[in-house]
């Protein structure tokens, strides 16, 4: 398995360049540890976790390695795919699911990629960083996680985000 860089785990963020700092092997034990955390913060057997990507070109191929990897360890994923941030964001708490992970490398360059996630809460999503539990997530990354996995986790496509957050916005300026 390939070493992960501890200086990727970022205040609010992993940011990374790709493929030297972040690639299709080390993106699993990043995901995996992702999920561990989920699971420590959400009292749930089985997580229902949205995920997406944006427009980088490496987003497509870290996307499916994350993807394949939160079914092995049981998720079930709700399949996203090519999303802005905003409507990555809508889309984890318009349809309450209970977290989410986003291929995304923010405003960087385009030879970085890296991911933000969020946990939906009862007072809305909790955006992970620094003061939220980045520095649990990278102790386990770096050091592996186990994880007890009861079955394999399902994807499942979801489609007319857009539309659903153009609608919710307008309904927002109604009188």
């Amino acid at each position: 398995m390939r070493a992960i860089d501890p200086k990727i785990f970022k205040a609010y963020d992993i940011r990374a360049i790709y493929p030297d700092q972040m690639d299709e092997e080390n993106i699993v034990s990043i995901i995996r540890a992702i999920y561990k955390f989920f699971q420590e913060k959400i009292d749930k057997k089985q997580l229902t976790i949205v995920l997406a990507y944006d427009m980088r070109l490496s987003g497509p191929q870290l996307f499916t390695d994350a993807k394949k990897t939160l079914v092995d360890v049981g998720a079930n994923v709700i399949d996203c795919g090519k999303l802005s941030t905003p409507s990555f964001y809508f889309a984890a708490s318009h349809y309450d699911y209970d977290c989410g992970i986003q291929i995304t490398a923010s405003h960087n360059p385009k030879e970085y990629n890296g991911m933000k996630f969020v946990i939906n809460t009862p007072h809305g999503l909790v955006k992970i960083g620094k003061s939220t539990g980045m520095l649990e997530v990278q102790k386990m990354a770096l050091e592996g996680v186990e994880l007890s996995i009861d079955k394999q986790g399902t994807v499942t496509e979801k489609t007319g985000i857009l539309e659903d957050e153009v609608e919710n916005a307008l309904k927002l300026f109604e009188y």
